[in-house]
């Protein structure tokens, strides 16, 4: 069961973006998107990718959105409207890169949200939706030593964000794509799932046939 990881440098309207992507030798046609939370970036998720690869055997994406991890800066807070924005904002570019027609999507905290928006805006091409709400730690939240290993100075902008999003939350759509909301108690920020919960998103896809 051999999964190569491949990083990716990606044009945008907003600069380069940063990806990595994990493929399993036999992967599954649809791939799984990951979408990372507030805080959060494509080294972030830690060993999840990898592990959800493996469990999957669907090719996993992650991406840093513009401002985050790896991806371009930017030079002003992001609007309110940026989760509602992101499926036809960096999104489609990653879409366009891997040349990805069908897909699944796991989002975590604001990328949950944005999963919802993803499939509500490709309904025919997202086959499934995976949601978790993070349970960080207070000292992951808080400790900007740590944050700066990953955003570098990026940090202090993407705290800046983290503070302005907690009135900028969205409401839940409606959507059509099946839809598994997990829950896990060791959840950290990116952090790795355990074996249950990668059992059941395993299942989840799998009795999807995508």
């Amino acid at each position: 069961m051999v999964t190569s990881t491949q990083q990716h440098w990606i044009e945008s309207r907003y600069g380069p973006l940063f990806a990595q992507s994990w493929t399993p030798a036999n992967a599954k046609p649809t791939p799984l998107i990951l979408l990372h939370g507030a805080l959060g970036c494509v080294s972030l998720w830690a060993g999840l990718p990898q592990s959800l690869a493996e469990a999957t055997q669907h090719r996993v994406i992650a991406y840093d959105r513009p401002g985050y991890g790896r991806s371009a800066g930017l030079s002003s807070l992001l609007p309110d409207s940026f989760i509602d924005d992101e499926p036809l904002a960096s999104f489609t570019d990653i879409l366009d890169h891997f040349q990805v027609w069908d897909f699944a999507v796991f989002g975590q905290c604001v990328g949950a949200a944005m999963a919802i928006g993803c499939a509500v805006t490709y309904p025919r091409a997202c086959k499934a939706v995976i949601t978790e709400p993070t349970l960080h730690s207070k000292d992951a939240l808080l400790n900007s030593h740590d944050l700066h290993k990953h955003h570098g100075d990026k940090t202090a902008w993407v705290l800046r964000n983290h503070a302005k999003l907690q009135a900028n939350y969205p409401t839940t759509l409606e959507i059509r794509s099946p839809l598994l909301t997990l829950c896990d108690d060791n959840s950290t920020l990116g952090g790795n799932l355990g074996y249950n919960t990668l059992n059941a998103v395993s299942q989840f896809l799998q009795s999807l046939d995508c």
